[in-house]
């Protein structure tokens, strides 16, 4: 068995695992190994990400180009913990 990349009509990147003796082109039909789906992930994002720029007062372009580092930690914390979190529960992992 092998892994195989390839790109869908999206232009989305998969991981297939495929026999040995099987040509690349018929990745798509194979076993996916792919990452938890994004859309959900970035979904779960959008409320958190609301609520914490209200409360972080980020509410104009010249707030956020004062506080760059705060932006970044922001969105990098809360896009962190959901990717984490999707990949416990497809995983069957919810202890930390």
């Amino acid at each position: 068995m092998r892994d195989v990349m390839w790109t869908d009509k999206t232009g989305r990147k998969h991981i297939s695992t495929i026999r040995d003796n099987d040509d690349d082109s018929i990745a798509k039909r194979g076993i996916p190994k792919d990452p938890p789906n994004i859309d959900s992930i970035l979904d779960a994002c959008k409320v958190p990400l609301h609520n914490a720029l209200v409360e972080h007062g980020l509410l104009s372009y010249n707030d956020v180009m004062a506080a760059q580092n705060a932006l970044t930690n922001l969105v990098n914390g809360l896009i962190k913990r959901e990717i984490l979190l999707a990949y416990k529960l497809r995983e069957g992992g919810m202890d930390e």
